[in-house]
């Protein structure tokens, strides 16, 4: 069974070790655990460009101080704390301060909560996205319509063997407003592996909120819809010949995997990084950075979270290091999707053989190479 971004983000060895939630929200201030240098952002006063006590801004391994990452693997001190400590080696010297406030404005609009659900008859604590925009729209005549529409259509499509684009299918129907368009394939396609993530989220509040038949058909039908897009069953019904995924631009159907939540969430939170006044540069960068950590815990496992992957550990003729190159690539298109500059990216194979050969310089050259507006 594919594993989703989130649940493979929290490792199969640290399952057990998740007594800690993240909250609804988020601020410098809210953060436990933290080393109290980060008073230095809170507070303003511009003593340095580094967080001392979390990050070194060389190529070697990070201080001792994310230790608490391997134990509170992505709690919201880890998130923050690494995704701030990896901002500032690839950005230095740009100023600590624009890392800090958009890592913890990312996080905070991740909106993420843990719910514990059965996988292969183990309960694990798992993290759900969006939670307060999921229950929103699921409850919504039109989009609850929509969910049923865009089910019969692909089942129309894949009986005709007719051309289908998925995200041309939702921009139209937003009308063209692409913000609205990603975040409809953001929230409630945000796990279309076998876990479902955010169905077993509405199931778990459905009685609790007691929603009525009409949203309890949509969550079902929701269920349909994401099982239709897992990778599995897009490879049984051999979809390839008709059916694209992404935005027709940078050939992201040829060069991605059908793991359409590397994309879409990413590319949803870099257009709202940018709205809240980040610009191009950090407003891609970040969420391209968090699909990028997220996937270096199994790239190579033994370097994480100190230090950048050995080259000689991303071997790029290995079928599932290519996968995971794929992924880490839609990552980097979803964030210049999402600030309208993704006619601008490199292919996927300079992107992958770049990283490859030094994963610590390409991501810099990634970030300064961005356009800052």
């Amino acid at each position: 069974m594919k594993r989703s971004f989130f649940h493979t983000l929290l490792g199969t060895r640290s399952l057990a070790l998740l007594p800690f939630l993240f909250g609804s929200s988020l601020s410098l201030a809210s953060i436990d655990g933290l080393p109290s240098s980060i008073d230095t952002y809170r507070s303003g006063e511009p003593q340095s460009l580094e967080l001392h006590s979390l990050m070194e801004t060389d190529s070697g391994r990070g201080d001792e101080n994310l230790l608490f990452c391997h134990t509170q693997k992505w709690s919201k001190a880890c998130l923050l704390g690494l995704l701030t400590y990896r901002c500032n080696q690839y950005t230095f010297p740009f100023t600590a301060y624009g890392c800090t406030f958009s890592a913890a404005d990312f996080v905070n609009r991740l909106g993420l909560e843990r719910i514990d659900v059965v996988v292969d008859g183990a309960t694990y604590s798992l993290p759900v996205i969006f939670t307060e925009q999921l229950s929103r729209m699921i409850t919504t005549p039109k989009v609850q319509k929509e969910i049923s529409l865009l089910l019969g259509t692909l089942q129309t499509a894949e009986k005709n063997q007719s051309k289908f684009n998925l995200w041309d299918y939702i921009l139209i129907q937003e009308n063209g407003d692409t913000e609205k368009a990603l975040e409809w394939l953001s929230v409630l396609l945000q796990d279309t592996s076998g876990v479902q993530i955010q169905i077993a989220y509405l199931d778990q509040v459905s009685g609790p909120r007691r929603y009525n038949a009409a949203t309890k058909r949509a969550i079902f039908l929701l269920s349909e819809l994401s099982t239709f897009l897992s990778a599995e069953n897009l490879a049984k019904i051999k979809s390839g010949p008709w059916l694209t995924l992404y935005p027709s631009v940078a050939k992201l159907d040829r060069e991605l995997t059908p793991l359409i939540y590397h994309f879409y969430p990413m590319a949803y939170l870099a257009k709202k990084l940018k709205q809240d006044g980040y610009g191009n540069r950090l407003g891609a960068f970040i969420p391209f950075l968090f699909n990028t950590e997220y996937l270096l815990q199994d790239l190579d496992p033994e370097s994480w979270p100190f230090s950048h992957p050995r080259p000689e550990k991303i071997d790029l003729k290995d079928g599932r290091i290519q996968w995971k190159m794929k992924d880490m690539y839609g990552g980097f298109t979803a964030g210049m999707f999402g600030v309208d500059r993704i006619l601008n990216v490199p292919g996927l194979v300079p992107f992958e053989k770049g990283y490859a050969s030094d994963p610590y310089g390409k991501m810099r050259h990634y970030f300064w190479t961005l356009p800052a507006r």
